[in-house]
């Protein structure tokens, strides 16, 4: 449970995992009678201390649970863009370009934007974008699933590992390489240092060939699938 109002401004309610939050203003803090705790404010000057509060519920008012159903897309003839970024390892500019270019089409997907499908045809006048290193040979498609919801991170976690363990599973039989994103984004409590989300990259290089000669028929098991995969994490924090 999340009340409305402005984080740092007004008087904010919240419960997570039982616990009930009481964002107050110094005023409304000491009339309510509570034990509480300053609010770091960023360091702005002119504001009223502020103090947090916790409490537990009362057991009686037994919670009620909402299944949080997710929500399916699918994203047909999206151009592929190259993920792998073992060259741009090579410099700290190359790693912070590559990893902006790759960040910037997860959200343009995420938002079902046009610029990332094979078919967009916008005048450049309008816009420039294109997929870094994209063929528009190659289209991919996409299956988008969303959860809206107060969702612990524990959860998430948990998907998280399940995702993982799909996505090997899918790697050894197929020999394909394939990847995974997963976002999760806050609802806005703090002032100031709050993680607001991040974003998680799964990817795979593994090859499926073995140009050995004329042996390499002989020698190539399918165990012998370079099952590699690295991770890249984005994450954001509000100042």
């Amino acid at each position: 449970m999340l009340s409305e109002g402005r984080p740092g401004i007004d008087d904010i309610h919240s419960l997570k995992d039982g616990e009930l939050r009481l964002d107050l203003a110094k005023e409304n803090y000491e009339r309510s009678g509570l034990v509480g705790k300053p609010i770091h404010d960023g360091g702005r000057k002119h504001m009223k201390t502020r103090y947090a509060t916790m409490e537990r519920p009362i057991a009686k008012h037994h919670p009620t649970t909402h299944i949080c159903l997710p929500q399916l897309r699918t994203i047909k003839g999206v151009i592929e863009p190259k993920l792998d970024h073992s060259q741009a390892l090579s410099s700290n500019n190359a790693f912070e370009q590559w990893s902006l270019e790759t960040y910037e089409w997860l959200s343009l997907l995420g938002l079902e934007s046009p610029r990332v499908l094979r078919e967009d045809s916008i005048d450049p006048f309008l816009s420039r974008y294109q997929v870094p290193d994209g063929n528009s040979q190659n289209s991919l498609n996409m299956v988008a699933l969303t959860w809206t919801g107060l969702l612990p991170g524990e959860w998430i976690r948990a998907l998280l590992i399940e995702i993982c363990a799909k996505h090997v599973t899918y790697q050894t039989q197929t020999h394909h390489n394939s990847f995974f994103a997963l976002s999760g984004y806050a609802f806005k409590m703090e002032v100031a240092d709050q993680q607001d989300g991040y974003t998680i990259l799964c990817h795979t290089n593994g090859t499926g060939s073995n140009e050995g000669g004329a042996n390499s028929a002989e020698v190539e098991e399918p165990n012998a699938f370079d099952r590699s995969r690295d991770y890249v994490l984005w994450q954001f924090t509000c100042r």
